[in-house]
């Protein structure tokens, strides 16, 4: 069965946002992961659109190929809050390795 599910791997948000860029950018604390994944997209002209994991089903739908992505995020209590969402990737997009 063909899917638009392009990768079996989880991406962190600095190696998704470098395979799409060719930058290395660092994520901090200060500010939320999803808010600066999808500022950074923005600013270069790329869809910060995505999906929650939830939503699998609707994110296989829309046929646009996408990854998953890794944006977990620490409370200020060292409490892990997980969070993974589904990115686009270009249609011509391959992995490496």
């Amino acid at each position: 069965m063909k899917t638009n599910v392009k990768s079996n791997m989880i991406y962190s948000p600095q190696n998704y946002l470098e395979v799409l860029t060719g930058k290395c950018y660092i994520i901090h604390g200060r500010e939320p992961v999803l808010k600066q994944v999808c500022r950074i997209l923005k600013e270069n002209n790329l869809s910060a659109k995505s999906y929650p994991l939830k939503e699998t089903v609707r994110a296989v739908r829309v046929r646009y190929p996408i990854v998953l992505v890794d944006c977990s995020e620490f409370t200020e209590d060292m409490r892990l809050v997980p969070q993974y969402r589904w990115f686009r990737v270009p249609d011509n997009f391959e992995e490496c390795g």
